[in-house]
């Protein structure tokens, strides 16, 4: 519809359509988007589409991708994209398992603010 209108989408534009791609459980969607965001429209990923991303693979339960796309982030992952996946976690119920304790052994990674013992 925006390109129909020839109104350019911004980083805010695609920070709403992976949300709703998440919540909705289109991750192939919105894996597309986040592609056509870089490639097509020049938009570098902010934290928040990156969070958006762990999110949308974090509800459709796939949780080894979550962890994997948080690893390919190019900079230090934000808080956020962290706490997706840990909800994911607590979600499908692995806490103890798997994916939260290679997230805990990942730790030293996490921002300053993140506590870690």
């Amino acid at each position: 519809m925006m390109e129909k209108e020839e109104l350019e989408p911004n980083e805010i534009t695609f920070v709403s359509v992976l949300r709703g791609c998440s919540i909705a459980g289109l991750v192939d969607r919105g894996l597309e988007y986040f592609v056509l965001m870089k490639s097509k429209y020049g938009i570098e990923p902010w934290p928040e589409h990156y969070g958006c991303m762990v999110d949308l693979y974090g509800r459709a339960g796939r949780l080894e991708e979550a962890l994997q796309f948080i690893k390919s982030i190019p900079s230090k992952p934000h808080s956020g994209a962290w706490g997706a996946l840990l909800n994911a976690c607590k979600i499908y119920r692995n806490i103890g398992g798997n994916i939260e304790n290679k997230v805990f052994d990942l730790r030293i990674f996490l921002p300053p603010y993140f506590p870690s013992n």
